[in-house]
């Protein structure tokens, strides 16, 4: 492709702004911009289309301290330049004219770039991201509904660098569009022998009505990404576009690394004080999880006690209160839902449950039949299959939990032989072990591929 003249012409004139504020605004690193700045690569058209909005008029950039809400880029224009500029396609910014005096308007007016809300950036056609869903996403499932226009999501919390790096580079096989990378922050698990003990002592009738034994001892099967410096190293040299996080946040030197690569960064949150840490801690989108949202709730702190917040109550509450864009997820299933959530304030709506019927899921089969059946009617919050708490079809399992699960081992520890317990009960033909995870809207859940679902909820939007 053709680097255009002009532009190029204004991205040299970067050389008296910091390079690495304006390329982060640019969604490119520092290198692609001087390399776009010498006419030697083309950073796409993303990239250029928000250069054009910052620098093809010839404006100022000024970015905020740091705290500060949203990019705070403020250029001035002639009234004439800022009629031009809302003409542009500006990939989703938004410009408005704001002046206190009316004479004014008339001649020299401010356009201001409103970024707070950088789910703009990512230009989708439809405001709506599909949930991570560690163990059921896949990099069909994110990239089939990215290509629809929407931002799919792979999970990578339950995998290690080198897992990431090939499910990176399979999704990005697929599509050329933005997809989020989510993983797990939780703090490090405690290990209590005795407490393990117990519960591998408890769960072994039901590894012996599978012809199995449990496991001699419980393991941490995957870490945190608070301690996984190889995953960071990964992450910053990928570069996704999108990053989350569930269950807590990252340090101050890992955000800061990642923020420096242009990931744009969301995370979890389930109460206002959540909110507010992820804010402090330089979050730029919140994910509201209600309780009615399916698989792990994102408390911080699993032993904390859980206001139970609803999603569109969380969601309206955040948006009121915590500075931050939202994202509202859980218990939306429809165009009508995500319709719903937008009038409330959110900026996009993110579904999972909804998802988990596609062809590109990797639910089994025996998943697949319980979401089809009377269970989907009773999801349930249980401890005992990981650990922490997670909305769950009810099924043998959960059924189990809600007699046995008081003293539970830390998480990810405890899943480590819900796993072995389901592993071993599917080759005796039994389905009722796994870690099915549902929001309350399952009963709503559709047979179509990602594509398709994309497509209809889209419908339903623009009909509700």
């Amino acid at each position: 492709m053709q680097i255009s003249g002009k532009l190029a012409r204004a991205a040299r004139a970067l050389v008296e702004w910091p390079r690495d504020h304006v390329a982060r605004l640019a969604g490119i690193d520092t290198p692609m911009l001087a390399d776009f700045e010498a006419g030697r690569a083309d950073p796409g058209d993303d990239a250029k289309a928000r250069l054009r909005l910052i620098l093809e008029q010839g404006g100022a950039v000024f970015l905020p301290e740091d705290g500060e809400q949203g990019a705070g880029v403020r250029l001035k224009f002639t009234a004439r330049d800022v009629r031009a500029i809302n003409r542009m396609e500006g990939g989703g910014a938004r410009w408005a004219l704001t002046t206190s005096d009316p004479a004014v308007a008339g001649s020299i007016a401010t356009a201001h770039m409103d970024c707070m809300n950088p789910i703009d950036a990512l230009g989708l056609s439809f405001p709506l991201i599909q949930a991570p869903m560690a163990g059921v996403s896949t990099p069909a499932m994110a990239a089939a509904v990215s290509n629809a226009g929407a931002l799919g999501s792979i999970a990578v919390g339950a995998t290690d660098a080198a897992g990431a790096r090939a499910m990176i580079a399979a999704t990005r096989a697929l599509t050329d569009r933005p997809f989020n990378v989510n993983l797990f922050a939780h703090a490090p698990p405690r290990v209590r022998p005795a407490e393990e003990q117990a519960w591998l002592a408890a769960l072994a009738p039901l590894f012996a009505a599978q012809d199995a034994a449990p496991p001699t001892r419980l393991e941490t099967i995957y870490h945190s990404f608070a301690q996984d410096p190889a995953m960071l190293d990964l992450l910053v040299e990928a570069r996704p576009r999108v990053i989350s996080f569930h269950f807590g946040l990252p340090g101050a030197a890992q955000i800061a690394a990642l923020k420096q690569a242009g990931c744009l960064l969301l995370a979890s949150v389930t109460n206002l004080d959540e909110a507010v840490a992820a804010r402090t801690a330089g979050i730029n989108v919140l994910v509201a999880q209600g309780f009615e949202a399916g698989g792990h709730r994102g408390m911080f702190d699993p032993d904390a006690p859980d206001a139970m917040l609803g999603t569109f109550a969380l969601t309206r509450l955040l948006v009121a209160k915590a500075g931050l864009p939202v994202i509202a997820a859980g218990g939306i299933m429809d165009g009508r839902g995500v319709r719903a959530a937008l009038d409330l304030g959110a900026v996009a709506a993110q579904l999972g449950t909804a998802f988990i019927a596609c062809p590109e899921s990797s639910a089994d089969a025996a998943y697949r039949a319980a979401l089809a059946s009377p269970a989907a009617q009773h999801t349930v919050m249980t401890r005992a299959i990981s650990g922490r708490p997670a909305r769950c079809l009810a099924n043998r399992f959960t059924q189990w939990g809600a007699e046995n699960g008081d003293d539970v081992p830390d998480y990810p520890r405890t899943y480590a032989a819900g796993k072995a317990l389901n592993a071993a009960a599917k080759i005796q033909g039994e389905g009722g072990y796994g870690a099915q995870w549902a929001g309350q809207g399952a009963p709503l859940a559709r047979v179509l591929p990602a594509a398709d679902l994309i497509a209809a909820i889209a419908e339903e939007m623009r009909e509700a």
